[in-house]
């Protein structure tokens, strides 16, 4: 089934993620040159001076590039290249995570390009009736890989991809009401 889009107005690309859970940011490394490629990148969160990770590609190939996380997601970071678009997986996210980031991609022969993310942080939901209802009231989650990215914005559309569902008892219930994916 395919996804449900709707349109929202151009502007920064914004994700959603759960507090505690895992965030994918994705940045596009791809040149339009065949002889180009990529040979430092950088993921600034906007509200700092400094790159929050780094990935030294100059003089070796992606696969043998160096990875530099900072202090503020050291141990909670890695820039996952061996996905398309490559994706800056933080866990877990924390609520000062959220804000606007930027992914800076240095090429060897043409011209630096930056893509812009915004970034959102949400906590817990409880169902209204509680546990006395039969609900566990406790993080959203999905029924796969958890809530990552689940709610995404791209400049134009809005889509939710993935199965959305409320723990119930020692499985889970689907929030959309048999619906699926939506």
């Amino acid at each position: 089934m395919k996804p449900f889009c709707f349109s929202l107005p151009a502007g920064r690309p914004e994700f959603l993620a759960v507090s505690g859970e895992m965030a994918a940011l994705p940045c596009n490394i791809s040149t339009p040159l065949a002889d180009d490629a990529a040979s430092l990148i950088l993921w600034y969160r906007e509200d700092l001076p400094n790159p929050i990770y780094t990935l030294d590609i100059r003089k070796v190939a992606l696969k043998d590039s160096r990875h530099f996380p900072n202090s503020d997601v050291e141990g909670r970071a890695y820039f996952d290249t061996s996905v398309h678009p490559p994706l800056l997986k933080i866990f877990p996210i924390r609520k000062e995570d959220q804000g606007d980031y930027k992914c800076r991609v240095d090429l060897r022969r043409s011209r630096t390009f930056i893509h812009y993310i915004r970034l959102k942080i949400i906590g817990g939901y409880s169902v209204p009736g509680g546990k006395d209802k039969g609900f566990y009231a406790g993080a959203l989650t999905t029924s796969w890989q958890g809530f990552k990215n689940d709610w995404r914005s791209f400049p134009g559309e809005f889509c939710l991809e993935h199965i959305l569902t409320w723990g119930w008892g020692n499985g889970h219930r689907d929030i959309l009401g048999g619906l699926g994916r939506v």
